[in-house]
């Protein structure tokens, strides 16, 4: 029991110490405040002089919202993305999708069918926000980019469904040009050999 009250009155003398300790340091700086201020090591904020005007910050809002306008797809063009995005791949060569952005077509025409099937079943708020380039979490689609430069030329050749056929005819006089020495001569097996 004495020991429990030696123990109460150490720390009681100790916690009466630190604040002793604490308002002799804050009288001491508050005397010294004065002299620091006129010797110039005051905290002092650093001035402001600002390099843009209330007129450039307002242009540049209004060219964002024109940029905008001009970007945003209207709800013909979400309706546009459901219909490709919901047909099947012969019908999607049949739809016009001049009212699209060149950005969203580029994409829309690279995507796969199950992609196309991810899309088709998303809100359209989502959709407008996959066409407007936007973060539109539709989880396994691309991010559309409204800024980047159009293609001019597509990077491979694109194959309608009906000249798949020919294609691989092509492909297969080719192959047996190269193997024949460039002579067209075809040499059919004959049955049993």
């Amino acid at each position: 029991m004495l020991r429990l009250l030696l123990k109460t009155i150490t720390a009681s003398l100790s916690y009466l110490a630190k604040g002793i300790e604490y308002i002799f340091d804050t009288a001491w700086l508050m005397a010294l405040a004065p002299f620091r201020a006129l010797a110039g090591n005051a905290n002092m904020p650093p001035k402001f002089n600002p390099e843009v005007t209330g007129e450039d910050l307002l242009a540049g809002l209004q060219t964002k919202r024109e940029q905008a306008v001009v970007n945003a797809v209207t709800k013909d063009g979400v309706a546009t993305i459901y219909k490709y995005a919901k047909a099947t791949p012969l019908q999607r060569s049949t739809i016009d999708l001049s009212a699209l952005p060149a950005a969203v077509r580029a994409t829309l025409l690279t995507m796969s069918d199950a992609e196309l099937d991810v899309l088709s079943t998303a809100g359209q708020h989502e959709v407008r926000k996959f066409a407007n380039g936007q973060e539109h979490n539709i989880f396994g689609l691309p991010k559309v980019d409204v800024n980047a430069e159009p293609m001019l030329e597509p990077e491979r050749e694109v194959v309608a469904p009906g000249n798949a056929i020919l294609l691989q005819m092509q492909t297969r006089i080719a192959r047996e040009m190269k193997k024949n020495g460039g002579s067209l001569d075809f040499k059919m097996p004959l049955p049993g050999s």
